[in-house]
C-alpha cells in the first residue's frame, strides 16, 4: 500500500492516515520573514518561512 500524503495548509503535511485536527479552529498569527520579506500566517512555536525556509521571522502585531 502506498502512503497517502495529506496537505491542507502549506507546510502542514502528514504521511499515512490523517489526524483529526480542524485547522480552521486553530489561531494563526501573522509573520514577516526577515530574509525574503514574505508575509504569511502560521501556527506553532517553531515557525519557518514557507518561501525561503529560514526561521528568521518576526510576529506581526
Amino acid at each position: 500500500m502506498v502512503p497517502r500524503i495529506l496537505c491542507e495548509v502549506s507546510d502542514v503535511c502528514t504521511v499515512g492516515d490523517g489526524f483529526d485536527v480542524n485547522i480552521s479552529e486553530i489561531e494563526a498569527a501573522d509573520y514577516e520573514c526577515e530574509e525574503c520579506g514574505n508575509k504569511f500566517r502560521a501556527v506553532g512555536k517553531d515557525v519557518k518561512c514557507p518561501s525561503c525556509r529560514t526561521r528568521n521571522v518576526k510576529k506581526l502585531e
